[in-house]
């Protein structure tokens, strides 16, 4: 600043706001349509293919090795019942 001009001795913060649009949680029935057994899974793949994102493609990938997991330990829990 110089000399005569006015003085700003308040501090500046950036200001984060609010996000327009937030995350819409999915329903139980919308996370099974990615198991891989689910008859909707190709219109899936496709979307991904048509996609063309590596990180969404790996996201949905880590989302059906969840629920065959899921799957294999209700079958597990099931027999042991």
């Amino acid at each position: 600043m110089g000399k005569g001009e006015l003085w700003y001795g308040d501090s500046v913060y950036p200001m984060a706001h609010n996000p327009t649009r937030l995350a819409v949680p999915m329903t139980t029935t919308q996370v099974e349509m990615f198991h891989p057994d689910n008859s909707q899974a190709y219109a899936i793949d496709e979307a991904l293919i048509w996609l063309d994102q590596p990180c969404l493609t790996t996201k949905v990938s880590q989302l059906r090795d969840g629920l065959v997991q899921m799957g294999q330990v209700k079958k597990t829990y099931v027999n042991r019942c």
